[in-house]
């Protein structure tokens, strides 16, 4: 916005006595504009304002208006989540159409250290769900990460499976019937015995938990909460289907629901329904004693888009996020800043979710913080 539309949006607020978040009247005779915008000059919306104990808010253009305040020289701070405080001393104005004092924010972001990812190399995971993670880097069936069962927020396993392409969704027995016939459904709730006993002429899905198979007509997958699950993986029939859950007995044939227990893997997870109590100070890398890193004890790998092998490009991909103080990534706050090819971006954004850090630490405790991370994707040509 430039001067001349500034001058015309205040002269507006003024002579319309207009109330409301960006302008606030006290008592006295002088006026007050702040304009607030990032480095780039790029006006912010919704920041905090407080001159002479008084607080408003921006509007879509950065402006915040005070009214009435009494002459001489105000102390004025302003805030916004992931942007740098600021405070100053300024001098309110008796005239009609004040000039607006511009402020400018710098963001809390951290550049943390670059990851390069190769299309030849297979990423390696290890622990309890190293197979989960392998197949999903894959890209074999229809994945489920803790992550996604919380956005969803699904309580029964049948309700999550049930959103799979290829699976059923039917609620009617008669129909659940022939579709358990083809196996193309998990049987919703505990199916009635004479259902089950034409087995031999039904193909069921094979039910795995931690690695061991079950049988459709043994399990009431309605029993399954899945917030007490930290993955789950879905095959709808045997082409899809991994040689690994390819039972001696035929297992596997009509299609895999593998589920993963958090208690198994001791997953450390906090819901999204907590996060963000956990993100009230954000910093920046220059305002804690110790920043974030990425944890290398875990399983932080990035996999290389399968959609990109294909076309040989190399790229990058540039993320911004609040990492937690437990570690996490606040899954509301991923964000692509830049990306040479969107698959590349989607890949990484993708990613992010998992990824654990070292926290930032201040004064001996963890605290959140901003960061900004870039991974370049590189395909190299076999000699």
């Amino acid at each position: 916005m430039n001067w001349r539309a500034s001058q015309y949006q205040l002269a507006m607020l003024l002579c319309s006595g207009l109330t409301s978040e960006t302008l606030v009247a006290q008592s006295g005779s002088c006026r007050l504009a702040v304009r607030v915008a990032g480095i780039d000059s790029t006006p912010l919306f919704d920041a905090e304002v407080r001159a002479a104990e008084v607080s408003a808010r921006t509007d879509a253009a950065g402006l915040a208006l005070f009214t009435g305040l009494q002459p001489g020289v105000q102390s004025v701070q302003v805030r916004r989540v992931g942007y740098q405080q600021f405070r100053g001393l300024v001098s309110t104005t008796c005239d009609a159409f004040p000039l607006p004092v511009d402020v400018r924010l710098g963001q809390r972001i951290q550049a943390l250290a670059p990851v390069t990812v190769r299309a030849d190399e297979r990423p390696r995971f290890t622990g309890p769900m190293a197979g989960f993670w392998e197949r999903r880097a894959r890209g074999e069936g229809t994945f489920f990460t803790t992550v996604d069962i919380d956005k969803r927020n699904t309580q029964r396993l049948t309700d999550l499976v049930q959103s799979v392409p290829g699976w059923g969704r039917s609620q009617q027995t008669n129909r659940l019937s022939e579709a358990l016939a083809r196996g193309t459904a998990i049987r919703v709730g505990a199916a009635p015995r004479e259902l089950l006993r034409p087995a031999a002429q039904r193909c069921f899905p094979t039910v795995i938990i931690d690695g061991m198979a079950v049988t459709m007509a043994e399990l009431n997958t309605d029993g399954i909460d899945t917030r007490s699950l930290a993955g789950v993986e879905v095959y709808v029939d045997a082409a899809r289907t991994p040689s690994e859950f390819w039972g001696t007995s035929g297992q596997g044939g009509c299609g895999v629901v593998a589920v993963w227990s958090r208690s198994t893997v001791n997953l450390k997870h906090t819901p999204l329904s907590k996060q963000a109590a956990l993100v009230d100070t954000i910093y920046g890398a220059h305002e804690v004693d110790e920043a974030a890193t990425l944890d290398s004890t875990a399983n932080n790998a990035i996999a290389f888009p399968r959609s990109m092998r294909r076309t040989r490009l190399s790229g990058d991909a540039t993320v911004s996020m609040v990492i937690l103080p437990t570690g996490e990534i606040f899954t509301k706050s991923i964000s692509i800043v830049r990306a040479s090819n969107p698959d590349f971006g989607a890949a990484l954004a993708d990613a992010a979710a998992m990824l654990r850090f070292v926290p930032a630490r201040l004064t001996g405790r963890t605290v959140a913080q901003r960061a900004e991370l870039t991974v370049r994707f590189e395909h190299t040509e076999k000699p």
